[in-house]
């Protein structure tokens, strides 16, 4: 499309005039369906502004300030900074605030139209962007022509206002972030503390550790006072409670219930492995991968009728009685963590928070 309007406009030697030129910005740039339409237009009014202009050339101030200057500067591509340095220095240059001078421009007035937009573009802007908006800030700042060199102090001066206000708003952004982070860490000690005293097993992992964290396989040797069992390997996860993984061990054996037996752990060299809580993961006990537990079970209050046999061996006897439920959902669902990792309105509010804080 732009490559007809080129060929209708120089053929018919007429110009693309201001109502014409507005649509045009509004439909591809402001409001376009597509990424690739903005770029387009980007590329297409670059062009205009090239050796043979298209667009008339009395309303390129105009067409500069009330568009392109009020396009968001997050939107800019590298099409789109190149059109907006091509309108720059032609505006400027018809205001005589620039002045072309062999391959480059020279400044005689420091009060460039479009200043304020640039640095909006270094602020705000993609990494790449706010880059070539610094070179073109840096090549039209220190250009100086004869009659600009009385106002450099000035200029310098201006350029110190400038940033001075720049960094008063970091400043303030990082006092606010820094009240953000502290409300956060009160609540994440409060998150914390409402998981460490809840009694009972958790059916959703605290946001502490809500994830299986790393991978183990573990050997487990059997002591018990009758038959011996056969050892087995067992998979799991660092974040995996004592509690629940002594409950996954007795599941593996029959008739067996965690009330009426007595579960301790002790390394390979026959050392305890002292549980002060059944509720922390494996990880607080140092239990790594590929290490060789060995399990002693000792019945407690009424004994077994019989010695616990593995789940794979073939003897009859009565079928497995099920672990009592240790879970309490309905306490649990009362918890702060639970409560705030189970509506997305909060999880994406604390993602947005985090974002805001590593911005500034």
């Amino acid at each position: 499309m732009s490559v007809i309007i080129h060929i209708v406009l120089k053929d018919g030697q007429l110009w693309l005039c201001a109502d014409q030129a507005k649509q045009i910005w509004q439909c591809l740039a402001v409001n376009a369906a597509f990424p690739s339409d903005r770029e387009e237009c980007f590329r297409w009014f670059g062009k205009l502004m090239g050796d043979e202009p298209d667009l008339d050339p009395g309303i390129n101030k105009e067409f500069f300030e009330m568009n392109i200057l009020r396009l968001d500067p997050q939107l800019l591509t590298e099409s789109g900074i190149k059109c907006f340095e091509r309108f720059f220095k032609a505006v400027n240059s018809k205001e005589e605030k620039l002045k072309a001078k062999h391959r480059g421009y020279v400044i005689d007035d420091e009060d460039l139209i479009g200043k304020d937009y640039l640095w909006q573009v270094i602020t705000v802007s993609g990494e790449e962007i706010a880059y070539k908006a610094i070179e073109l800030l840096k090549e039209v700042s220190t250009a100086f022509g004869p009659h600009s060199y009385d106002n450099i102090s000035v200029m310098g001066k201006a350029m110190k206002e400038s940033t001075k206000d720049h960094q008063e708003l970091e400043n303030r952004q990082m006092i606010e972030a820094d009240k953000i982070c502290r409300i956060l860490r009160v609540m994440q000690e409060y998150i914390k503390e409402c998981d460490r005293v809840f009694t009972g097993e958790r059916q959703n992992l605290s946001l502490s550790r809500a994830s299986c964290d790393k991978h183990i396989c573990l050997y487990i040797r059997f002591q018990t006072n009758g038959r011996q069992l056969e050892d087995i390997e067992v998979t799991t996860h660092t974040n995996e409670t004592v509690i629940s993984f002594k409950r996954n061990l007795l599941k593996r054996l029959k008739g067996s219930s965690i009330n009426n037996i007595k579960i301790d752990l002790f390394n390979n060299n026959g050392e305890l492995i002292e549980i002060s809580d059944d509720r922390h993961p494996l990880s607080t006990y140092n239990i790594r991968d590929k290490t060789v537990i060995n399990v002693k079970l000792s019945p407690m209050g009424t004994a077994l009728a019989s010695s616990p046999d593995s789940s794979s061996d073939s003897s009859t006897g009565s079928p497995p009685r099920p672990c009592p439920d240790m879970q309490r959902p309905e306490s649990e669902a009362t918890l702060p963590g639970v409560i705030l990792s189970s509506k997305n309105q909060y999880l994406e509010f604390f993602l947005k928070l985090h974002q805001l804080v590593l911005f500034n």
